[in-house]
């Protein structure tokens, strides 16, 4: 069936996926809850396939295999609160910030989880996100 997929976070940690039908008049349900009550998701972000999903979650990135409900990879190293997420246009790297750090993960190496580069930030920076044709990172 044609349908739309939204991801929320509730203040309590709970991270569920809903389903939007393509049809008018079809009502809107909860497709699956991606993870049990903890602490705040700051920012989702669906990779540009749709086939995973990047939740902020404490100091640590989830990424979550939609198709099998689960997380796959566990990104760790930030020491505050990652406050954004944002996938490349290919999906091989996905930035991070948190208030005072950004991170480059290299989702295609080995390890499954090569922070590639962290900067220190001189400010706080909310949002992260990759220019769509060139390999330039804007923060804000």
């Amino acid at each position: 069936s044609n349908c739309e997929l939204l991801a929320s976070s509730d203040a309590d940690g709970t991270l569920k996926l809903w389903t939007f039908p393509a049809s008018a008049g079809t009502s809107t349900a909860a497709q699956c809850t991606l993870t049990k009550p903890r602490s705040a998701s700051k920012q989702v972000r669906f990779q540009p396939s749709g086939s995973l999903l990047a939740a902020g979650i404490d100091s640590a990135v989830n990424i979550f295999d939609l198709s099998a409900e689960c997380t796959i990879q566990l990104l760790t190293g930030h020491q505050k609160a990652v406050t954004s997420v944002a996938w490349s246009s290919a999906a091989e790297l996905l930035a991070t910030a948190s208030d005072d750090t950004l991170r480059i993960w290299d989702l295609k190496s080995p390890s499954k989880s090569a922070c590639i580069r962290s900067l220190s930030l001189l400010s706080r920076y909310y949002a992260v996100a990759f220019h769509p044709t060139c390999s330039t990172i804007i923060l804000g």
